[in-house]
């Protein structure tokens, strides 16, 4: 692993999907609370969607960048592109990789709206912290499965 590299390359993404400006970033947005609000009506959690709010009677879910799933993925691809493999091996875990993550991502999503109807004293808990972790050791986790699936050598 190349951690200055690794540094700069989540710096320079980072700073991409923060400075990313709202033409570019509203699509993103608006899609993910679509899908997030189409699979809450799935399980049972009724909502209406306004943009990228969902409004529940309980609470009102707003699906901002760090809803996307993009700083996310920007760790996993900082962690798959420095580490000493082949550009095949980095593509396969990206390819495999990217969206296991965009799953695991909706999937806390829809367990915030799930928590915000039945469990609403939970509701901050759950998602400024347990989600959380959860997602970045997800990320963790897929990246060590991925390293140890591949022999390391320069790319």
């Amino acid at each position: 692993m190349r951690t200055g590299a690794f540094v700069v390359m989540l710096a320079v993404l980072v700073a991409a999907i923060a400075l990313a400006p709202v033409a570019v970033v509203r699509p993103i947005l608006d899609g993910t609370a679509q899908i997030a609000h189409a699979l809450l009506d799935t399980v049972g959690v009724n909502s209406v969607l306004d943009g990228n709010l969902i409004l529940m009677p309980e609470r009102t879910l707003l699906v901002s960048r760090d809803c996307t799933a993009a700083y996310l993925l920007a760790v996993y691809t900082s962690l798959v592109m420095c580490y000493r493999a082949s550009r095949r091996d980095k593509l396969r875990a990206l390819t495999v990789g990217v969206p296991v993550l965009l799953a695991a991502n909706m999937a806390r999503i829809v367990g915030a709206g799930v928590v915000a109807k039945y469990s609403p004293a939970s509701f901050e808990v759950m998602h400024d912290y347990v989600f959380v972790v959860a997602l970045m050791f997800a990320v963790i986790a897929l990246w060590l499965f991925w390293i140890r699936t591949v022999k390391s050598g320069e790319s």
